[in-house]
């Protein structure tokens, strides 16, 4: 136990040592709407621009169309600072009638562009006293 302790107290201090004061999370919600339909299921990550913060808040998008950004602990929010916002819906088409284990690869609802962090088009900023929810809406209609 004596070795748990020690090892805690030791990972405590350094989590501590590595995260600046002005590191605070701050709550980050929003909403996913794909040719005006919540995208549920749809991961959304956001990648820091300046790239001094390693961090990248994750979200999983409900049956709502809302996420919650998760750091650490779930739906803890992000860091202050401006981010590209990456996003990815993959989905397994339905099985052939009749058919047993017969299912396609998945594919991704969205396309590629909003996926890659050089390409997206989606920019957000996150403000130390907090924000509006963030609204992505896609359409992928021509």
């Amino acid at each position: 136990m004596r070795c748990f302790g020690v090892t805690a107290a030791f990972a405590a201090a350094v989590l501590t040592g590595c995260s600046k004061s002005d590191d605070a999370l701050v709550p980050v919600s929003g909403r996913v709407i794909v040719n005006g339909k919540p995208a549920i299921g749809a991961a959304v990550v956001f990648h820091p621009v300046d790239g001094t913060n390693g961090t990248h808040p994750v979200a999983q998008v409900d049956a709502g169309g809302e996420f919650h950004l998760t750091t650490i602990r779930s739906g803890d929010g992000a860091v202050p600072g401006k981010y590209r916002v990456t996003l990815t819906w993959y989905v397994s088409p339905p099985r052939k009638k009749g058919v047993e284990g017969e299912e396609g690869p998945v594919r991704n609802l969205i396309p590629e562009k909003y996926a890659r962090i050089d390409s997206t088009p989606i920019h957000t900023t996150v403000r130390q006293d907090g924000n509006d929810p963030v609204l992505i809406e896609i359409s992928t209609r021509r």
